[in-house]
C-alpha cells in the first residue's frame, strides 16, 4: 500500500466544493458517461466527479468516489481517499449530493409528489 500524504489544499478544495454544491452555487451537469458529473470552474478548469476511485481503469471501478481537476485535457489533481485527511464517507456524501444536483433529483421528486397529492 502506498504512502498517504496530507494535502491541506486538496482538503480545503473539497470542503469548498461541498459547501458550494450544498448551497447550489455550482452547476453540476451529467456527462455522456453514466455516473460521471462535471462542473466548470473559473472558465478554464473542470472538476469531474467519478463514482469510484478507479472508475476509468476498471469497468466496475473500486473504492469510494473521487474528484479530478482538469485544465483542458490535462489532469491537475486527483482527490481520492488516498490523501490523508480526505475521509471516504465525506467523498461518498459529496458524490451523492453532486449526483442529485446534476440529475435534478429533488425537482423531479417534487414534481412526482405534487402529482400524487393531486390524485
Amino acid at each position: 500500500m502506498g504512502v498517504r500524504m496530507k494535502d491541506t489544499r486538496v482538503i480545503e478544495l473539497l470542503a469548498q466544493i461541498f459547501a458550494k454544491t450544498q448551497s447550489g452555487k455550482l452547476a453540476w451537469e451529467p456527462t455522456a458517461q453514466e455516473g460521471i458529473f462535471v462542473v466548470p470552474l473559473k472558465g478554464k478548469y473542470t472538476l469531474k466527479a467519478f463514482p469510484s476511485t478507479d472508475y476509468l481503469s476498471t469497468p466496475e471501478g473500486s473504492g469510494p468516489p473521487s474528484f479530478t481537476l482538469y485544465e483542458g485535457n490535462e489532469m491537475l489533481l486527483d482527490a481520492t481517499y488516498k490523501i490523508e485527511g480526505v475521509p471516504e464517507q465525506g467523498l461518498r456524501e459529496l458524490y451523492e449530493m453532486v449526483r442529485r444536483r446534476a440529475l435534478r433529483v429533488d425537482k423531479k421528486l417534487d414534481d412526482i409528489l405534487s402529482d400524487l397529492k393531486n390524485l
